[in-house]
């Protein structure tokens, strides 16, 4: 096993984190009330933190080596990361752009605040989420892709934080994982609201502890931490649980985002030891569609209600029937294939090619260098 295959597993595990954040936008419409009664729904919003924590893991496994040995390429590195995220997000504000022009001309409402003009430079340089938005405007979602694009300009402050630990990743990931539950706590007292709420005016605090939680969790990875396969097997089992109910308690959300983290170490444990966990192909193909599920959720949610609406099958508030909200997911699983295949996989392959090759082979651990 090369050191990329751990990312597969890991690529499969986006598709779950993406289900959840569908289900916690669609299954109230089902459900009205879910989020406020059943507190595994509420918590899908968490979904996001665990592409956060993905995020700061994957990337310092593949770009941490380069930059320890001072062959890092920042211009090269932001150039494949706006590959990676841009076309999408350009794409769903076009389609968004588009449906609303569509519903005036069949005289469907849409809010205003959803295409608020004033917010398109915003968008278009993806910082709104960076407390310069005036509303959540043009698929609001994409507010959790400005975030990622600040922890992708700042990756080299990450980094040399991360170089100061790269001997101590235990300590590393104690201290970022105790930031988690103490941004939270701090904001709840300090603004009276919670943390894992706040997308368009301070979504982008919620990248910082969760990015760094990634790349200590990767500096530990590195270091050999959960080498056996029963023992990252035994991780993952417990972490999956562990996070599970908690999201089913209505725990703090600090305790289940520390959870979902440790499900990543486990996972990336058992691939270097040969297990297959999340590695089936059709898994590995669901994680990589599911940013384009992630983008397009809340475009097809507003499209398909809004024409229901129109025709009289539903009111804003009240329960959707069974056999029309089963074509919000149904509808999903066709357009977000679609949009990956046609549009995000050729446009970022398309931008990848202006600078020839972008990304550093992963480096191979120690520890797998020695036992795989």
């Amino acid at each position: 096993m090369t050191a990329a295959d751990h990312l597969r597993p890991l690529t499969s595990l986006r598709f779950f984190a993406a289900l959840w954040v569908v289900g916690y936008h669609f299954l109230p419409i089902l459900l009205p009330g879910a989020r406020e009664t059943i507190p595994f729904v509420e918590r899908g919003r968490l979904g996001v933190e665990l592409f956060f924590i993905l995020s700061g893991f994957i990337l310092s496994h593949v770009y941490f080596q380069a930059f320890e040995s001072k062959a890092f390429d920042y211009k090269k590195f932001v150039w494949a990361r706006f590959a990676r995220v841009y076309p999408l997000h350009l794409l769903t504000m076009a389609v968004f752009a588009a449906v609303s022009v569509a519903a005036l001309v069949v005289g469907i409402s849409i809010s205003g605040d959803l295409t608020r003009l004033d917010t398109v430079w915003q968008n278009l340089t993806l910082t709104h989420a960076w407390g310069v938005s005036p509303a959540a405007a043009w698929n609001t979602p994409s507010w959790s892709i400005s975030a990622e694009w600040f922890a992708y300009l700042a990756f080299p402050l990450f980094a040399t934080i991360g170089m100061r630990f790269r001997h101590r990743p235990r300590t590393f990931v104690l201290v970022a994982a105790a930031s988690i539950p103490a941004l939270y706590l701090v904001w709840g007292g300090l603004m009276g609201s919670v943390m894992a709420d706040q997308t368009i005016l301070f979504g982008v605090l919620r990248i910082i502890p969760t990015f760094a939680y990634g790349m200590a969790l990767y500096l530990w990875f590195r270091d050999g931490a959960f080498q056996s396969r029963r023992a990252s097997a035994w991780l993952t089992v417990c972490a999956t649980v562990a996070m599970l109910a908690l999201a089913a308690l209505d725990a703090f959300d600090g305790w289940i985002v520390i959870s979902a983290g440790l499900i990543i170490l486990g996972l990336a444990g058992l691939a270097r030891s040969g297990d297959k966990t999340l590695g089936h192909p059709v898994l590995v193909w669901l994680g990589e569609v599911s940013f384009a599920i992630y983008m397009f959720l809340y475009v097809w949610e507003v499209l398909l209600l809004k024409v229901y609406e129109k025709l009289g099958l539903y009111v804003p508030g009240e329960a959707l029937h069974p056999a029309l909200w089963l074509m919000l997911p149904v509808g999903l699983m066709m357009i977000a294939p679609a949009a990956h295949h046609l549009v995000e996989h050729p446009a970022r392959n398309a931008l990848r090619k202006l600078y020839g090759g972008l990304r550093p082979k992963p480096e191979r651990t120690a520890t797998s260098s020695r036992k795989v």
